[in-house]
């Protein structure tokens, strides 16, 4: 949308001015970014040392997150080439096309909640993941506009279903290292999504295939370490909203 009335730099104008409001948010307002102290019993009962990065279900999910960013990252790097170069769009088809996807994965962020109060993390990780695969496979055999565009309205809905709850898993044994936890993934999935892209631009892979392999690559290291690496029983009951009978 802003595309149709602006040039396109003023996307990282406005990129930027959302990044520094949301850095004021941080800062001063939000609570979650300004822990209260705690007391000096509490501190005894646990230590933040309990909390090691280094286990396999962190660093599984540490994983998933990552190449779930690479998929969503490369699909809006390729997404002009796919578009207006290959599929002929203009800078408004291309404004109105993205606007769209962008609503259509709005909505299913908004719907994961009521999702989760029916179904277990486990099943919409597996139902996210499987749409990324479909997504991939549609991708390779599209053969008309109307299935491409199919493929690309799939990615965004995926990374709606998975992400949150991919992240949700991952820094839910952290108490107290939760914002070392939550950096950790933030560096691995910048730093994951960019090496992924480099390496495909160096080696010459179209931006059709890159965003293919990585859509099929994700999905099946993904469903492989979600079957493999389960979260321990702390985590889940953790997790776990308890029921309560209101009669």
């Amino acid at each position: 949308l802003i595309m149709l009335r602006f040039p396109w730099q003023s996307l990282f104008y406005t990129m930027s001015a959302m990044g520094i409001i949301v850095g004021l948010l941080s800062l001063f307002i939000l609570r979650e970014t300004r822990p209260v102290r705690l007391a000096p019993r509490d501190l005894s009962r646990s230590s933040p040392a309990a909390e090691s990065l280094v286990n396999r279900f962190f660093v599984s999910r540490l994983a998933i997150t990552t190449l779930s960013v690479s998929v969503i990252l490369t699909f809006v790097n390729a997404s002009p080439v796919l578009l207006m170069e290959v599929m002929g769009f203009s800078r408004g088809d291309y404004a109105i096309t993205m606007a769209l996807t962008a609503g259509v994965s709005m909505v299913v962020s908004f719907s994961t909640p009521f999702a989760l109060g029916l179904f277990k993390p486990r099943t919409l990780m597996l139902v996210s993941q499987g749409l990324f695969l479909t997504a991939g496979m549609t991708l390779s055999l599209a053969y008309t506009n109307t299935v491409t565009l199919f493929g690309l309205t799939l990615i965004c809905a995926e990374f709606s279903v998975g992400f949150g709850v991919a992240m949700s898993q991952a820094l839910g044994p952290f108490s107290l290292r939760a914002g070392v936890a939550s950096s950790t993934l933030g560096i691995a999935q910048v730093c994951g999504s960019s090496l992924w892209i480099w390496l495909a631009a160096i080696l010459g892979i179209s931006a059709m295939n890159m965003l293919i392999g990585i859509l099929i690559g994700c999905s099946i290291v993904s469903i492989l370490l979600i079957f493999s690496v389960t979260p321990n029983r702390s985590v889940a009951e953790h997790e776990e909203i308890p029921y309560q009978s209101r009669s």
